[in-house]
């Protein structure tokens, strides 16, 4: 039992900053998760440092669309977070599961995305790390972004000498590639990233080596969304392209503006998908997902 309060019932997920574990708040009598800071090959002060700033940083939002921390609590030699448990599967395993995504259903979960990085960019946090396996999906169709170990304050001057390995190379931004300063506008180019890799299955920085990778996210040159997988909306196409438009200055300057067009894309191109819909979709309901795959011309 950690602090007298959360029982640990079953690993749940391991990566480079710490496992996590599903627990028991015996207090609230709730189901947590909880993240295990430090315990990484390799893992070093910073790491508990990043752990205690997640902490701080989550804690200051308050929306559906985000990952609530509970609590942090030093047990012993060990650090954890103490999270809202979300049960589901990453964006990630989904798309891995399902393949390319019908388009409105990409939308929608992209949408859901774009406004919890709407509500951390209201609060002065750049995320840094968004990519699917950050993106948690229950089975309601509830996108959840999560894992603010990486992120900062913007008004936080950046010190890790690290800071290129910290966030997935193939999500990053060009400037984040080069180690420039970052602000939210980062942060939308993942987010455009994640809406191409979600409509075409294929990433748009594919290479056998993470230096090679890095080197194509820098240069900002991919392969058109619509070339990737043609015959869709040109306005889906448009949003991708803004997103990720290699200048900062040429995206969109706030996840607002992101989130409007995306809105009106599912207005104008595609018929509004419901919630319970996309709940049984993400269920895996085969016969809904093939009615669904008929609206995309």
């Amino acid at each position: 039992m950690i602090a007298g309060r959360y029982d640990i019932e079953r690993e749940i997920g391991r990566g480079g900053m710490g496992a996590v574990w599903l627990g028991h708040d015996t207090v609230l009598g709730r189901e947590v998760a909880l993240k295990r800071i430090g315990l990484m090959p390799g893992a070093q002060a910073p790491d508990l440092e990043r752990a205690e700033r997640e902490a701080r940083l989550a804690a200051r939002l308050n929306h559906p669309h985000v990952v609530a921390v509970f609590d942090l609590v030093a047990e012993g030699d060990e650090t954890w977070l103490v999270m809202e448990y979300v049960e589901g599967i990453t964006l990630s395993a989904f798309v891995q599961r399902d393949g390319a995504l019908i388009p409105d259903e990409a939308a929608a979960l992209i949408r859901q995305a774009a406004d919890a990085l709407a509500a951390a960019h209201q609060a002065g946090i750049v995320h840094r790390d968004v990519k699917p396996s950050n993106m948690l999906v229950n089975p309601a169709g509830e996108v959840k972004l999560t894992d603010f170990g990486i992120a900062k304050a913007q008004t936080r001057k950046e010190t890790s000498p690290g800071n290129l390995i910290k966030g997935k190379i193939a999500f990053m931004s060009p400037e984040q590639a080069a180690g420039e300063a970052l602000d939210a506008r980062s942060d939308l180019f993942s987010a455009g990233t994640m809406l191409y890799v979600m409509i075409t299955r294929r990433h748009p920085f594919d290479a056998p080596t993470d230096y090679e990778t890095l080197m194509l996210v820098k240069s900002g040159d991919f392969l058109a969304p619509e070339t990737a997988r043609p015959g869709l909306n040109p306005e889906l196409y448009r949003v991708i392209r803004k997103a990720m438009a290699k200048a900062p200055a040429d995206r969109y300057q706030t996840a607002e503006e992101m989130l409007v067009d995306v809105e009106q894309v599912m207005r104008l191109a595609f018929r509004a998908v419901g919630q319970t819909e996309l709940q049984r979709w993400l269920a895996g309901d085969r016969r809904v997902n093939n009615e669904l795959r008929h609206r995309e011309g």
